[in-house]
Protein backbone atom coordinates (compact mmCIF):
# COMPACT_ATOMS: atom_id res chain seq x y z
CA UNK A 1 0.00 0.00 0.00
CA UNK A 2 2.83 2.34 0.85
CA UNK A 3 4.53 1.60 -2.48
CA UNK A 4 1.25 2.15 -4.34
CA UNK A 5 0.60 5.42 -2.52
CA UNK A 6 4.16 6.55 -3.21
CA UNK A 7 3.82 5.70 -6.91
CA UNK A 8 0.56 7.63 -7.15
CA UNK A 9 2.14 10.64 -5.43
CA UNK A 10 5.13 10.48 -7.77
CA UNK A 11 2.87 10.22 -10.81
CA UNK A 12 0.75 13.13 -9.57
CA UNK A 13 3.87 15.21 -9.01
CA UNK A 14 5.20 14.29 -12.49
CA UNK A 15 1.86 15.19 -14.11
CA UNK A 16 1.68 18.53 -12.31
CA UNK A 17 5.26 19.29 -13.26
CA UNK A 18 4.54 18.41 -16.90
CA UNK A 19 1.45 20.62 -16.87
CA UNK A 20 3.40 23.57 -15.45
CA UNK A 21 6.14 23.08 -18.06
CA UNK A 22 3.55 22.99 -20.83
CA UNK A 23 1.85 26.17 -19.56
CA UNK A 24 5.21 27.94 -19.37
CA UNK A 25 5.92 26.85 -22.93
CA UNK A 26 2.55 28.24 -24.07
CA UNK A 27 3.21 31.56 -22.32
CA UNK A 28 6.71 31.81 -23.80
CA UNK A 29 5.33 30.99 -27.26
CA UNK A 30 2.73 33.75 -26.93
CA UNK A 31 5.43 36.15 -25.75
CA UNK A 32 7.85 35.55 -28.61
CA UNK A 33 4.96 35.52 -31.10
CA UNK A 34 3.83 38.95 -29.85
CA UNK A 35 7.43 40.21 -29.98
CA UNK A 36 7.83 39.02 -33.56
CA UNK A 37 4.54 40.60 -34.66
CA UNK A 38 5.60 43.89 -33.04
CA UNK A 39 8.88 43.72 -34.95
CA UNK A 40 7.03 43.06 -38.21
CA UNK A 41 4.91 46.18 -37.64
CA UNK A 42 8.02 48.23 -36.83
CA UNK A 43 9.87 47.06 -39.94
CA UNK A 44 7.33 48.54 -42.34
CA UNK A 45 9.57 48.88 -45.40
CA UNK A 46 10.64 45.23 -45.42
CA UNK A 47 7.11 44.01 -44.78
CA UNK A 48 5.85 46.20 -47.64
CA UNK A 49 8.40 44.71 -50.03
CA UNK A 50 7.47 41.18 -48.95
CA UNK A 51 3.77 42.00 -49.23
CA UNK A 52 4.17 43.26 -52.80
CA UNK A 53 6.24 40.20 -53.65
CA UNK A 54 3.55 37.92 -52.24
CA UNK A 55 0.82 39.65 -54.21
CA UNK A 56 2.80 39.40 -57.45
CA UNK A 57 3.93 35.82 -56.89
CA UNK A 58 0.50 34.50 -55.89
CA UNK A 59 -2.16 36.25 -58.02
CA UNK A 60 -4.60 33.38 -57.43
CA UNK A 61 -5.25 32.87 -53.75
CA UNK A 62 -5.19 29.39 -52.25
CA UNK A 63 -7.84 28.20 -49.81
CA UNK A 64 -5.64 29.19 -46.85
CA UNK A 65 -4.90 32.63 -48.34
CA UNK A 66 -8.62 33.21 -48.90
CA UNK A 67 -9.24 32.46 -45.22
CA UNK A 68 -6.49 34.93 -44.24
CA UNK A 69 -7.97 37.54 -46.57
CA UNK A 70 -11.34 37.08 -44.90
CA UNK A 71 -9.74 37.61 -41.47
CA UNK A 72 -8.53 41.04 -42.58
CA UNK A 73 -11.91 41.88 -44.13
CA UNK A 74 -13.62 40.87 -40.87
CA UNK A 75 -11.17 43.07 -38.95
CA UNK A 76 -12.05 46.11 -41.06
CA UNK A 77 -15.80 45.52 -40.97
CA UNK A 78 -18.07 47.02 -38.32
CA UNK A 79 -21.83 46.27 -38.35
CA UNK A 80 -23.04 49.89 -38.20
CA UNK A 81 -21.15 50.91 -41.34
CA UNK A 82 -24.29 51.27 -43.50
CA UNK A 83 -26.76 52.44 -40.85
CA UNK A 84 -26.77 56.06 -41.99
CA UNK A 85 -27.17 55.20 -45.69
CA UNK A 86 -30.05 52.86 -44.93
CA UNK A 87 -31.88 55.61 -43.02
CA UNK A 88 -31.70 58.10 -45.90
CA UNK A 89 -34.92 58.20 -47.92
CA UNK A 90 -34.77 57.04 -51.53
CA UNK A 91 -35.36 59.94 -53.91
CA UNK A 92 -37.81 59.69 -56.77
CA UNK A 93 -35.87 58.67 -59.87
CA UNK A 94 -36.58 62.02 -61.59
CA UNK A 95 -35.93 64.30 -58.60
CA UNK A 96 -32.17 64.63 -59.03
CA UNK A 97 -31.78 63.88 -62.74
CA UNK A 98 -30.56 67.47 -63.19
CA UNK A 99 -27.19 66.49 -61.68
CA UNK A 100 -26.40 64.65 -64.95
CA UNK A 101 -27.58 67.50 -67.18
CA UNK A 102 -25.17 69.70 -69.12
CA UNK A 103 -24.99 72.98 -67.13
CA UNK A 104 -24.06 74.93 -70.28
CA UNK A 105 -27.45 74.26 -71.84
CA UNK A 106 -29.48 74.92 -68.70
CA UNK A 107 -27.63 77.96 -67.42
CA UNK A 108 -26.77 76.31 -64.08
CA UNK A 109 -24.00 77.94 -62.03
CA UNK A 110 -22.04 74.75 -61.30
CA UNK A 111 -19.47 72.82 -63.35
CA UNK A 112 -20.56 69.71 -65.22
CA UNK A 113 -20.81 66.68 -62.96
CA UNK A 114 -20.76 64.22 -65.86
CA UNK A 115 -17.61 65.78 -67.34
CA UNK A 116 -15.94 65.47 -63.95
CA UNK A 117 -16.92 61.79 -63.78
CA UNK A 118 -15.59 61.18 -67.28
CA UNK A 119 -12.32 63.09 -67.19
CA UNK A 120 -12.02 65.20 -64.05
CA UNK A 121 -9.70 64.89 -61.07
CA UNK A 122 -9.69 65.93 -57.42
CA UNK A 123 -12.95 66.56 -55.58
CA UNK A 124 -16.37 67.56 -56.84
CA UNK A 125 -17.68 69.54 -53.88
CA UNK A 126 -21.42 69.57 -53.20
CA UNK A 127 -22.59 71.92 -50.46
CA UNK A 128 -25.92 73.09 -49.11
CA UNK A 129 -27.88 74.08 -46.03
CA UNK A 130 -28.84 71.56 -43.34
CA UNK A 131 -31.86 69.54 -44.45
CA UNK A 132 -31.57 70.63 -48.09
CA UNK A 133 -31.20 67.03 -49.32
CA UNK A 134 -27.41 66.61 -49.68
CA UNK A 135 -27.41 63.07 -48.25
CA UNK A 136 -30.40 62.08 -50.38
CA UNK A 137 -28.61 63.43 -53.45
CA UNK A 138 -25.43 61.52 -52.60
CA UNK A 139 -27.35 58.27 -52.13
CA UNK A 140 -29.08 58.89 -55.47
CA UNK A 141 -25.74 59.47 -57.21
CA UNK A 142 -24.08 56.42 -55.74
CA UNK A 143 -26.94 54.10 -56.66
CA UNK A 144 -27.54 55.48 -60.15
CA UNK A 145 -26.27 53.59 -63.21
CA UNK A 146 -25.47 56.88 -64.96
CA UNK A 147 -22.73 57.54 -62.41
CA UNK A 148 -20.95 54.31 -63.25
CA UNK A 149 -21.57 54.63 -66.99
CA UNK A 150 -19.74 57.97 -66.94
CA UNK A 151 -16.97 56.65 -64.69
CA UNK A 152 -16.26 53.84 -67.15
CA UNK A 153 -15.34 56.47 -69.73
CA UNK A 154 -12.70 57.72 -67.27
CA UNK A 155 -11.26 54.37 -66.21
CA UNK A 156 -11.11 52.82 -69.72
CA UNK A 157 -9.65 49.33 -69.15
CA UNK A 158 -8.81 49.78 -65.45
CA UNK A 159 -11.11 47.92 -63.01
CA UNK A 160 -13.51 50.36 -61.37
CA UNK A 161 -13.24 50.49 -57.58
CA UNK A 162 -15.80 52.50 -55.60
CA UNK A 163 -16.67 52.87 -51.95
CA UNK A 164 -19.19 54.91 -49.99
CA UNK A 165 -19.45 56.23 -46.45
CA UNK A 166 -22.12 58.50 -44.95
CA UNK A 167 -21.05 60.39 -41.84
CA UNK A 168 -23.70 60.49 -39.12
CA UNK A 169 -23.36 63.02 -36.29
CA UNK A 170 -26.06 61.25 -34.28
CA UNK A 171 -24.34 57.89 -34.55
CA UNK A 172 -21.60 56.34 -32.45
CA UNK A 173 -17.87 57.06 -32.76
CA UNK A 174 -17.12 54.98 -35.85
CA UNK A 175 -20.07 56.48 -37.74
CA UNK A 176 -18.86 60.05 -37.37
CA UNK A 177 -15.06 59.68 -37.47
CA UNK A 178 -12.30 59.62 -40.04
CA UNK A 179 -11.29 56.23 -38.66
CA UNK A 180 -14.74 54.83 -39.45
CA UNK A 181 -14.67 56.29 -42.97
CA UNK A 182 -11.24 54.83 -43.75
CA UNK A 183 -12.09 51.45 -42.28
CA UNK A 184 -15.44 51.23 -44.09
CA UNK A 185 -14.16 52.25 -47.53
CA UNK A 186 -11.10 50.01 -47.30
CA UNK A 187 -13.31 47.12 -46.23
CA UNK A 188 -15.54 47.60 -49.28
CA UNK A 189 -12.61 47.81 -51.67
CA UNK A 190 -10.60 44.84 -50.41
CA UNK A 191 -13.81 42.79 -50.36
CA UNK A 192 -14.13 43.48 -54.09
CA UNK A 193 -10.38 43.18 -54.75
CA UNK A 194 -8.85 40.90 -52.07
CA UNK A 195 -5.59 40.60 -54.03
CA UNK A 196 -4.83 44.16 -52.83
CA UNK A 197 -4.56 43.05 -49.19
CA UNK A 198 -0.84 42.07 -49.21
CA UNK A 199 0.02 45.47 -50.75
CA UNK A 200 -2.19 47.59 -48.50
CA UNK A 201 -1.62 45.73 -45.22
CA UNK A 202 1.80 44.06 -45.62
CA UNK A 203 2.58 43.75 -41.89
CA UNK A 204 -0.73 42.11 -41.06
CA UNK A 205 -0.47 39.85 -44.10
CA UNK A 206 2.94 38.65 -42.94
CA UNK A 207 1.72 38.11 -39.37
CA UNK A 208 -1.33 36.23 -40.65
CA UNK A 209 0.85 34.01 -42.80
CA UNK A 210 3.17 33.21 -39.90
CA UNK A 211 0.64 32.81 -37.09
CA UNK A 212 -2.83 33.09 -38.70
CA UNK A 213 -3.38 35.98 -36.30
CA UNK A 214 -2.40 39.55 -35.47
CA UNK A 215 -3.65 40.80 -32.08
CA UNK A 216 -2.74 44.45 -32.69
CA UNK A 217 -5.62 46.89 -33.13
CA UNK A 218 -6.03 48.81 -36.36
CA UNK A 219 -4.59 52.32 -36.13
CA UNK A 220 -5.46 55.50 -37.98
CA UNK A 221 -1.87 55.66 -39.28
CA UNK A 222 -2.10 52.13 -40.70
CA UNK A 223 -5.43 52.89 -42.40
CA UNK A 224 -4.18 56.18 -43.85
CA UNK A 225 -1.09 54.47 -45.24
CA UNK A 226 -3.28 51.77 -46.80
CA UNK A 227 -5.51 54.47 -48.31
CA UNK A 228 -2.48 56.27 -49.81
CA UNK A 229 -1.13 53.01 -51.22
CA UNK A 230 -4.55 52.36 -52.73
CA UNK A 231 -4.54 55.78 -54.40
CA UNK A 232 -1.18 54.91 -56.01
CA UNK A 233 -2.50 51.66 -57.49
Amino acid sequence: MKDSHSAQSSMRGYTEGLGETFLKYIEESKRWQADLINEIHRDQSSATERGISAAVSHPHATGREKRLEQKLIDLLYFPETSDRENRIVVAHKKTFRWIYSDPDSGGTPWPSFTKWLQSGSGLYWITGKAGSGKSTLMKFIYNNDLTFDNLRAWRLTIPLATGVFFFWNSGHGMQMSQLGMLQSILCQLVTKFPDLIPRLFPERWEAYNLFSNDPQDLTKEELLRAFRLLADE
